[in-house]
Parts: C-alpha cells; sequence; structure tokens
C-alpha cells in the first residue's frame, strides 16, 4: 500500500484501505498511505524497474534488537524465505523513515516478498551480509550475520505479568503471532522510560522537502521531565492515512509497580510524531508526521513516579499500519 497516494482505486484493487480527507480550505480527496516517491530517491535506479504502480512492491519494517550502523546497511544483507521455501533478495533497504540517532532499529525491505495466497508469504528474514548492529548498552559492535527474524510466532506475549490487569498480555521477548502477517495488528514491541534529553535527536533539517524535526517532546510541551519511547512494529496511524496527534492523550495509559495507573494528568501528550505545527481543527487531518514506529509519551512526573513506572497499555482497535488494514489487540509492553 506504501506509494499509491492519492490513487484510491489502485488501493482498493490491492486491499489498502481508502479514507477521506478535508483539507484546511475545505477540500475533500479520497486516499490511502502517503506517497512513496522518496523511496525511489533512496534507492538503487533498479526499484523503478521493479516496483511499478501495477505491479507495485511490498514495503516491510524489520526490527532488530540494537540500533543497526547505516554505514554497514545494503539490500543484499537480506534474503526473505517465502513459506514455500522460496527466497527473495530487497531490491531496498533503508533505515528512513526511523532514521533519528536515538532510533535506527528498523529497517525497511522493499522487494517482491509474495502474496496473501496460501504458500507464498513470507515468513522469515534471515541476515546474509555484513550488516552490524551497536549494543545500546555497551557500544559494542554486534554482528548479524547468521539472524533469522520470523514474520510470526505460535503465542502473543504473557498474561499474569502486571497485577493491575493479569489478563492483559505484556509483550515480552518471547515470539508473539502479531506480525508483519496481512492480517495482523500492529504490537508495542519496547517502552523505553527515561528522564527528558535531546540526545539523540534530529533538531534541524537540511533545508530539502517536508522537515519534521524537531518533533521531541519539549516541542509543544515544554513541561516535559521524563519520556516513555515507544517501539512499534511498523509505522503508526489511525486508519492508514492519518497520524496521531501530540493531543491524542488517551492512546496509551501508564501502568504502576502496584497495579494502579498514573494519573492521566501527568501524561502531557505525545511527540517523535512531526515538527512544531497546527494540530488543531481544520489541520489537524493534514497533520505532517514523520511516518515511524516510534511514538514519545511525555510525562510530568517525579522522580518517585519515574521509579514506580511498570507498563503501557494500550486497548483493543487503537492504531494500523500504513496498509489501513488490521487492528491491534489490546496489550501492554
Amino acid at each position: 500500500c506504501v506509494g499509491f497516494g492519492n490513487i484510491p482505486s489502485l488501493a482498493a484493487r490491492h486491499d489498502c484501505n481508502v479514507v477521506t480527507t478535508t483539507d484546511p480550505r475545505g477540500s475533500v480527496t479520497k486516499q490511502t498511505s502517503a506517497p512513496g516517491s522518496f523511496i525511489g530517491l533512496l534507492c538503487d535506479p533498479k526499484y523503478w524497474v521493479t516496483c511499478t504502480f501495477s505491479d507495485p512492491c511490498d514495503a516491510m519494517p524489520t526490527t532488530f534488537e540494537f540500533p543497526v550502523d547505516p554505514s554497514t546497511l545494503s539490500a543484499s544483507d537480506f534474503v526473505v524465505i517465502r513459506s514455500d521455501g522460496s527466497k527473495n533478495t530487497p531490491v531496498c533497504a533503508i533505515a528512513q523513515p526511523a532514521n533519528e540517532p536515538n532510533e535506527m532499529q528498523t529497517v525497511v525491505l522493499i522487494g517482491k516478498f509474495g502474496g496473501r495466497t496460501l504458500g507464498t508469504a513470507p515468513r522469515h528474514v534471515k541476515v546474509v551480509g555484513n550488516l552490524t548492529l551497536v549494543n545500546t548498552f555497551t557500544g559494542v559492535p554486534v554482528e548479524a550475520n547468521g539472524s533469522v527474524l520470523t514474520i510470526s510466532g505460535p503465542s502473543f506475549g504473557e498474561t499474569g505479568i502486571w497485577s493491575g490487569d493479569p489478563q492483559l498480555p505484556i509483550v515480552a521477548k518471547s515470539s508473539y503471532g502479531y506480525g508483519m502477517s496481512y492480517t495482523s495488528g500492529l504490537v508495542i514491541l519496547r517502552a523505553y522510560a527515561f528522564p527528558f534529553t535531546t540526545t539523540g535527536e534530529t533538531l534541524s533539517c537540511n533545508g530539502n522537502g517536508v522537515c519534521n524535526y524537531p518533533n521531541h517532546c519539549r516541542v509543544n510541551f515544554e513541561e516535559t521531565t521524563h519520556v516513555i519511547k515507544l517501539l512499534m512494529n511498523g509505522g503508526t496511524t489511525k486508519d492508514g492515512v492519518h497520524s496521531f496527534l501530540p493531543s491524542d492523550t488517551g492512546l496509551f495509559r501508564v501502568g504502576l509497580q502496584g497495579g494502579s495507573y498514573l494519573d492521566e494528568h501527568k501524561v502531557l501528550g505525545l511527540a517523535d510524531l512531526g515538527a512544531l505545527q497546527n494540530y488543531s481543527e481544520p489541520y489537524a487531518q493534514v497533520y505532517a508526521a514523520d511516518g515511524d514506529n516510534y511514538i514519545d509519551v511525555c510525562l510530568k512526573v517525579t522522580e518517585g513516579e519515574y521509579r514506580d513506572l511498570s507498563v503501557v497499555t494500550v486497548a483493543a482497535d487503537q492504531f494500523f499500519p500504513p496498509r489501513g488494514t488490521g487492528p491491534n489487540v489490546a496489550h501492554g509492553c
């Protein structure tokens, strides 16, 4: 669905969600995911030969345990293995859009990875090249060659972990069934809590095209003391087109170690979305976001409350990947 933009008939033919958008001037358009022209600019010229409007490519986010060293990233580092055993090498591998220095854990693979018919869907991604990761905690390089990433697993999270809701599935390091299979929704893979800092944030643009930076918490919420950075398994939208807004404080709830929730007034808003801009009506539907798989939850808490943070939860049917299909299940991280 990536790159169809304002071509709803083509999007519908490929089973991508199509929504209605009204701009501040009152113009109404039907559209699906944002145009993917930037992908072509970042990829090898063979992208334009392989990926066409009549026969589009797949875009598959592939997330690693640690950030990727971009100097070692190449499409030839990967092989996609389909469920019938056939293999395919991507035509392109890019770090965008999650390419800020404090992100870099997700590589977007572009190519023909198989349809949704039985026996041809992608099942594994294997690293076969010299891709290098960097251990976030030690700074030591980690060779990824030989790693195998499974697109779907046998179970989803574990229950009984958080006392506030013992039935809520909590995503741990165990495999889970909501990978990138077509009918599945998005998952919070990691939730990092830390005192606010601009370290690793992109603070300016090079002047070319739309600028989505800076987009850290204090752009809209100057009183932010701490941040919970959420890593998802794909770009996160309301419907496949529209971004969440900094004011969407009800999207996530923050659970504490004792089983209660953090006071909702201490959640100031969301960040790592877009640069400073008007997101009130009638501008909400044209809010320009970076489109990546990170969301920051901006908090104003004491040090004691910070140490008591335990889990981030989300209700069912709240967010969708760029294709606009496959709502999330209720879970926590």
